[in-house]
């Protein structure tokens, strides 16, 4: 079984690295999601426009 992210040894703990700019910006949107109470959008992020984006990540 392959996975969809690598593992990186360095000094610190192990880290998964996202193995594709798809999986970076899912993981990034989650957790600011997290961090603010926002929803999700119910969208893949590739799919929102501009505005969308703008208006997600706006404080």
């Amino acid at each position: 079984m392959s996975s969809r992210f690598t593992w990186k040894a360095t000094k610190e703990p192990m880290i998964r690295l996202c193995s594709t700019d798809d999986d970076l910006a899912l993981t990034l949107m989650t957790t600011w999601s997290l961090a603010t109470g926002r929803a999700m959008p119910g969208v893949p992020p590739v799919r929102l426009s501009a505005q969308q984006l703008i208006d997600f990540w706006a404080e």
